[in-house]
């Protein structure tokens, strides 16, 4: 009998053991789990803050594409109503070196402003003499030309 109360009792304290590590473990992993609870949260502010960013930036763009829609638009209709002895100056101003510049002075979201001294800083390339004396001697063949198309409708005679 005193066998048996031997073997009983070391069952039992094999069992307190187990209970014990068992208890341990539950309290382990209560406590991986709470940090994965607490990561998971972390993560989830994370993600949320990136998808923020992200709309901003598309929101950004979606801008600045209608923006230069909006220039290219723009300059199309300047091409085809101003004088073409303003086409160098055009040219130089609607360079992408220049708008480039505008955009990164302009203000406003709906409204794009720039302010004087904004402008006052922006740089403007201007060509080499070689160039200039190519683009003036250009100017003035089509000057010539567009005088002589003129004279050539007005000397046409309707019967």
């Amino acid at each position: 009998m005193n066998k048996q109360i031997v073997e009983v009792k070391k069952n039992y304290d094999d069992l307190l053991r187990d209970i014990d590590k068992t208890s341990n473990n539950a309290n382990d992993l209560r406590k991986q789990n709470d940090n994965l609870v607490e990561n998971n949260e972390k993560l989830e502010k994370e993600l949320k803050a990136l998808h923020e960013k992200h709309d901003s930036l598309v929101n950004e763009f979606e801008v600045s594409s209608k923006d230069i829609q909006n220039l290219k638009k723009k300059s199309e209709k300047l091409k085809k109503e101003t004088p073409p002895c303003s086409v160098a100056h055009r040219t130089l101003i609607l360079s992408d070196f220049f708008l480039k510049q505008v955009f990164m002075y302009r203000t406003g979201a709906a409204i794009p402003n720039i302010s004087d001294t904004d402008l006052s800083n922006i740089l403007i390339k201007i060509p080499s003499e070689k160039i200039i004396s190519e683009v003036s001697t250009k100017m003035k063949k089509a000057f010539q030309l567009q005088k002589e198309a003129k004279r050539q409708i007005q000397s046409i005679v309707f019967l």
